[in-house]
């Protein structure tokens, strides 16, 4: 049996099993679980936004610190939410890596790589300044957009969304696709299980990749057929293209409170860091 099979088969159990895990931080006690789900989704837009646009270490920081506390005031594990935010960063960690050097992002030699006939690379310290901004930007707009996921039950979301004016057709194919998702995964676990049954004693890697082609085709019949079923129960059912959300709740003072805490702070944060730039502690820079 091929090693690839087995770690496909695991990935795709795993992942279904981790989305369920997720799912019952969204019904604990904590902060942002009692937050009106439509404040929520403001409040943290606005927070990525600010994220997106601070320019300096420290002002990240205070964004990822912000982020790290709401975590834990609704009650997430540390150890759980820490490697969901890293594990995004990790990939942005790498397609960084060449900004560092010499030959992106020109600047002071920090420590030469190479050098041959006069043309010479070198990692920068301007390119370290660059890629580190990149990376904790990208790990504090990822943790308040994972923070929201782990608090929020999706259907919720979904009326958030409509009750914010998001598209109707965008708001109905993200719910079917979360939706279905999971019933191709669930199909996709019992094919690579089956076939698995099947084999006795060791395969080989050339016989096993020849069966992933039918494999792959045979899912794609399923899923399509699958889809042709799932519209026509919709239209038994009397689906009419339109995604109809529940009824709107009244906003609490406590969301409101919230909502102009998560806008009043970002706003001093910016304000302060474009005002005293020389106050602001700048990493990197010379």
């Amino acid at each position: 049996m091929s090693k690839l099979i087995d770690k496909t088969l695991d990935s795709t159990i795993g992942y279904i099993s981790q989305a369920i895990y997720s799912e019952k931080y969204s019904k604990r006690e904590g902060l942002m679980q009692r937050m009106d789900c439509r404040i929520k989704l403001a409040a943290l837009l606005v927070l990525i936004v600010s994220a997106v646009y601070a320019k300096t270490m420290d002002v990240l920081l205070i964004f990822i610190l912000l982020s790290t506390v709401l975590a834990v005031s609704s009650k997430i594990p540390l150890s759980f939410y820490i490697s969901r935010v890293w594990l995004f960063t990790l990939f942005t960690a790498i397609i960084a890596i060449p900004a560092v050097l010499n030959v992106i992002t020109p600047g002071t030699d920090v420590m030469a790589i190479t050098d041959f006939n006069g043309w010479h690379i070198s990692v920068t310290r301007e390119g370290i300044h660059a890629a580190s901004i990149l990376v904790i930007r990208t790990a504090a707009t990822s943790s308040f957009a994972i923070l929201f996921t782990l608090t929020t039950r999706w259907n919720d979301a979904m009326e958030a969304m409509r009750s914010l004016r998001v598209p109707r057709v965008f708001a109905l194919i993200l719910s079917m696709s979360y939706r279905y998702i999971f019933s191709l995964l669930d199909v996709t676990k019992k094919m690579l299980l089956s076939r698995k049954s099947r084999i006795i004693g060791k395969e080989r890697a050339v016989s096993s990749w020849k069966l992933y082609a039918p494999i792959i085709a045979a899912l794609f019949m399923k899923s399509f057929s699958f889809n042709e079923n799932v519209y026509l129960a919709m239209l038994a059912r009397g689906f009419g293209g339109k995604y109809s959300a529940g009824k709107k709740a009244r906003v609490g003072t406590a969301s409101i409170i919230f909502l102009l805490l998560c806008i009043i702070l970002p706003m001093l944060l910016l304000i302060y860091e474009r005002t005293y730039p020389d106050v602001v502690f700048r990493w990197f820079i010379p």
